[in-house]
């Protein structure tokens, strides 16, 4: 993928089954989807890092249960 295909493009990382032990690739599914022009009043940010915590384990199945569950981030306005 090159530099102008990435900023056209959401990649998202889907946890699609919960890990029984230690977790493998079998256990996540990289999305990605056209990102949709900007309306009036929005921003569009990069994420470049994203917290996954201990805590977040016990949300793990609820998050699979109701679509998305993220923790804390750090971002760039693009």
């Amino acid at each position: 993928m090159n530099a102008s295909n990435q900023a056209s493009v959401n990649r998202q990382i889907w946890l699609v089954s919960r890990p029984a032990a230690e977790p493998s690739h079998d256990n996540f599914r990289l999305v990605q989807t056209p990102l949709e022009p900007l309306a009036p009043g929005q921003v569009r940010v990069r994420n470049h890092y994203l917290s996954v915590d201990p805590y977040m384990r016990g949300h793990a199945f609820i998050g699979l249960l109701k679509g998305r569950n993220s923790g804390k981030q750090l971002v760039k306005l693009v």
